[in-house]
């Protein structure tokens, strides 16, 4: 039996986000899940753990909505295989109103369904 360390909930965040770098350049990645403390991502790159970063995205899923933006350190990193690493980053400072979007965002996921309700059954 494992214990959960976690003080916050993850929920899903399919989604794909820039990994912005110090010297401006952007490499990007696959979101896998996130919470009010950080996210964990798919990267084709390689990083050292006590890296910072900025990242952004938009965290509704349409490209019209409010950018989401957080300075994050990397605090986890795991090799999955075929070039792809999986890395758990820990937000540090959120920039403009992120925090409440993702406040907002991680309700709204957690009030879902966890099963899909168009599923009918028949006799």
């Amino acid at each position: 039996m494992t214990i959960e360390k976690r003080e916050h909930e993850r929920v899903k965040l399919d989604r794909r986000i820039a990994i912005i770098q110090s010297d401006g350049s952007a490499v990007y990645a696959q979101a896998k899940d996130i919470s009010m403390t950080g996210i964990a991502v798919i990267c084709q790159y390689y990083c050292d753990i006590g890296q910072q970063f900025e990242i952004a995205f938009h965290i509704s899923g349409s490209p019209n909505t409010t950018q989401f933006r957080a300075k994050v350190i990397t605090r986890f990193m795991n090799f999955v295989g075929c070039n792809k690493y999986q890395i758990g980053m820990k937000f540090q400072e959120f920039k403009g109103d992120s925090e409440e979007m993702l406040k907002k965002y991680i309700k709204k996921r957690r009030l879902q369904p966890k099963y899909s309700s168009d599923l009918s059954f028949t006799k």
